[in-house]
């Protein structure tokens, strides 16, 4: 016997029935998962905060369309949240689909359409991953925007056609600006718009490497297929997210920190401040680093080979590049011919760069000195491993020290929660560099029975690159500090003062630089404002058993005010031991002197790199 349902009530009263049934039973389909979500804490693992951008407690992203229980934030809320949306809403796996593709494997929950979701099948074309590596480019402290470098992630594989692909992401801010008080405020308070960007990696190399003249960094991740698939699916995620980015709390590292924890092998972020060569030591010490690369810009190229090429062979190697007569430089094989013929193609590609080569010259240099590649096929250029951004120290200090001076006597605190400072051990920069920000500094008087806050650094750059003949180079400092501002009497007031200064470095030894600067700045003391000139010259000495030595002599002028000295002369000296990579100590000497009075100071400290 059948049954016709077309022709009795029955079909009605069963899609009725199925009607008023459903959201009962995806009620109770809900209910189930949560209790077993429950049951497992998935809201503790580490991959769900990764997915969530959180540490546990408080969430980096607060757009609401990225975060479902932004009302009443908790991991375990979104994770309620998370299933209830995918389970009653059918567009939620294709907004969700990193977070549906690991809650499916941990739940069991039912097969929901991913592979309709036109833009997961889009992206999985047209950005084939089979490999993933986290990309370092290094710092340039010629723009506030890069002075920490800049991580991001590379994807490669190839298409359906068998082409082979690569392609950058990066987050990133819009900060080309040198209004350092503007950019401050509103990447460190009010926070800026984040942007994504996919784009072929040939084009980030042109920028970073050619134009902008900074070497990069590749590490390729041992990641599975499966943690490569979650990657792929948060990415899409988070380019739909409305993402502020904020320079000491959510960067262009901190994204990466969170991406590369959906491995499941490195923990929720719980740094003070986490930067871009954070990202890289993370993945290192969760043993994710399986191979590594160096692409070198042709200026630093040029720099590290100098030394082993005498003048006269590269003021040749630079006629016969000039002329496209590139063929004439490679006249013998061997050890020394290798170092020119490379020193010859950083050249060619560093004076093209530069505009001083015709595109003509350029390809014919190229053409000739590529038909000499099989002439050195036993020879190559290893990376210079101390340059490594995993082997740098890390970036936050703190340090106690003891000064004494004709007007006082105590303990000094310091805290420098990002970057380091020019008696730092910088052997793992290409060049001497200090850089502090946010840096207070507290000064306890014994004597007085006071504690007082001595100085606060805003921003303090300094970059002392050696100059070279071929590749240039020029050394600056720029400032921004409330601190002490000494009177005619060298008495310390606080004050303000900001100052900046371009100069010259000399690597006459590679462990010996010598550098002059000469600069302007502007102070406030007794609510008036005071233009300064100032010239500064200095020695560096990198020495044996882990020693630095810094010596710097300092002539300063005020043109306005009887109430600071007209012109002051400074001399410091500083000696630093280091003890491993954690620990330095270190005295110093201070002597200042202007028309009428003179001080001298001396300081006794430690210090712990954390």
């Amino acid at each position: 016997m059948s049954i016709d349902f077309s022709k009795s009530g029955l079909l009605a009263a069963f899609l009725l029935i199925t009607g008023l049934l459903a959201p009962h039973f995806v009620h109770a389909q809900i209910s189930h998962y949560l209790d077993q979500a429950k049951s497992l804490q998935l809201h503790t693992n580490p991959v769900w905060l990764a997915l969530i951008h959180s540490d546990g407690k408080t969430p980096s992203v607060r757009d609401r369309t990225f975060l479902l229980s932004a009302n009443n934030f908790s991991p375990e809320a979104e994770v309620a949240a998370t299933i209830t949306e995918l389970l009653t809403h059918d567009s939620a796996v294709c907004r969700f689909p990193a977070r549906y593709e690991w809650l499916k494997k941990s739940l069991q929950l039912p097969q929901l359409e991913l592979d309709a979701c036109p833009e997961v099948s889009e992206f999985l074309e047209n950005a084939p991953t089979e490999k993933i590596s986290l990309v370092f480019a290094s710092e340039s402290l010629s723009q506030p925007a890069s002075m920490m470098g800049h991580s991001f992630l590379k994807l490669s594989g190839s298409t359906r056609s068998g082409e082979w692909r690569e392609h950058a992401i990066s987050f990133f801010t819009e900060a080309n600006t040198y209004n350092l008080p503007k950019l401050f405020i509103e990447s460190l308070v009010t926070g800026k718009k984040g942007f994504f960007a996919l784009s072929p990696y040939k084009q980030e190399i042109a920028h970073y490497v050619g134009l902008e003249q900074r070497s990069l960094w590749e590490f390729d991740l041992n990641l599975s297929e499966q943690q490569i698939r979650l990657l792929q699916l948060h990415l899409l995620e988070l380019k739909h997210s409305d993402l502020t980015y904020f320079f000491h709390q959510y960067n262009c590292a901190t994204v990466l920190r969170y991406i590369t924890a959906l491995s499941g092998n490195i923990e929720p972020n719980t740094e003070l401040w986490v930067t871009p060569k954070d990202v890289i030591k993370a993945a290192s010490q969760a043993n994710l680093i399986s191979d590594k690369r160096l692409i070198t810009p042709s200026r630093w190229m040029i720099r590290a080979l100098a030394e082993h090429i005498d003048e006269t062979t590269k003021n040749k190697i630079v006629t016969y590049v000039h002329t496209g007569q590139a063929d004439h430089i490679i006249k013998q094989t061997g050890e020394q011919a290798f170092l020119e013929f490379q020193y010859a193609s950083a050249y060619n590609e560093y004076a093209f760069s530069k505009g001083e080569l015709s595109s003509e010259s350029h390809l014919k240099n190229s053409v000739a000195l590529r038909s000499h590649l099989l002439d050195f096929d036993d020879y190559s250029l290893q990376e210079a491993d101390s340059l490594n951004p995993v082997l740098t120290p890390n970036d936050s200090q703190v340090s106690l020290s003891w000064q004494a001076t004709g007007h006082s006597k105590g303990l000094r605190l310091n805290f420098l929660p990002i970057s380091h400072q020019l008696s730092d051990d910088n052997r793992n920069y290409p060049a001497e560099t200090q850089l502090v920000l946010m840096s207070p500094t507290i000064k306890a008087l014994p004597e007085k029975h006071s504690v007082q806050l001595e100085s606060f650094t805003v921003y303090d750059m300094q970059s002392l690159i050696p100059y070279d003949p071929i590749a240039g180079g020029v050394s600056g400092k720029f400032s921004v500090i409330f601190g002490p501002v000494l009177d005619a009497s060298l008495v310390e007031h606080r004050g303000f003062k900001t100052s900046g200064a371009i100069g010259r470095t000399l690597r006459i030894h590679r462990d010996i630089d010598i550098y002059g600067l000469g600069g302007a700045g502007i102070q406030l003391l007794a609510g008036e404002w005071q233009p300064l000139g100032s010239i500064e010259i200095g020695v560096i000495l990198r020495g044996i058993w882990d020693t630095k030595s810094v010596l710097a002599h300092q002539t300063v002028k005020n043109f306005s005010s009887d109430l600071s000295p007209r012109s002051l002369t400074e001399w410091g000296f500083k000696q630093v031991k280091f003890f491993g990579r954690e620990y330095s100590a270190s005295v110093g000497l201070r002597f200042r002197q202007n028309q009428t009075h003179d001080d001298l100071a001396f300081e006794i400290g430690v210090k712990k790199i954390f």
